[in-house]
């Protein structure tokens, strides 16, 4: 299956398999890099075993299992890090001084929702909890969009 939701067809199996071919030596380096074999099968649209396949042809040392998961543990610590460096707490004043830009902005943010931008967007750009702007749009009447609806507005890819 394919990320929308239906089987591939021999010529897209292919095309997946002559990329990662064709990309063999960007492929080897991530890989290197520390990127995981699944991450790259995922990307590339081809099967795990396939792509290890592939490695060993090419005579690329593959990490064990112990290594795999050592350099995982190593990536999930560095991405925790960074997370907690980026994610500073704020004071009582400022989440008061966010709350109050959406009120004073209230059209604007309605208007921007009803324009297709997502609840979860309109909360980060504004730096405001989501559960605290959905009793907003709860109080000012603003009816929530199906997941239907949400899934059909069409955005542009970032």
């Amino acid at each position: 299956m394919n990320r929308e939701g239906r089987r591939r067809t021999k010529a897209e199996i292919a095309a997946s398999k002559e990329r990662v071919v064709k990309e063999r030596a960007i492929v080897v380096a991530r890989y290197r890099g520390g990127e995981s074999r699944r991450a790259l099968a995922r990307e590339y649209e081809v099967y795990e075993h396939w792509l290890s396949r592939r490695f060993d042809e090419w005579q690329v040392p593959q990490r064990g299992r112990a290594q795999a998961m050592e350099l995982w543990g190593r990536q999930q610590a560095e991405k925790g890090a960074a997370a907690r460096r980026a994610a500073q707490r704020r004071t009582r004043e400022e989440c008061d001084a966010s709350r109050k830009r959406v009120i004073k902005a209230k059209e604007t943010v309605i208007r921007r929702y009803r324009d297709g931008e997502p609840r979860r967007a309109l909360a980060d750009a504004y730096r405001v909890h989501l559960d605290w702007l959905d009793r907003r749009f709860a109080e000012w009447g603003v009816p929530f969009r199906s997941k239907a609806e949400a899934a059909s507005i069409k955005r542009p890819m970032p």
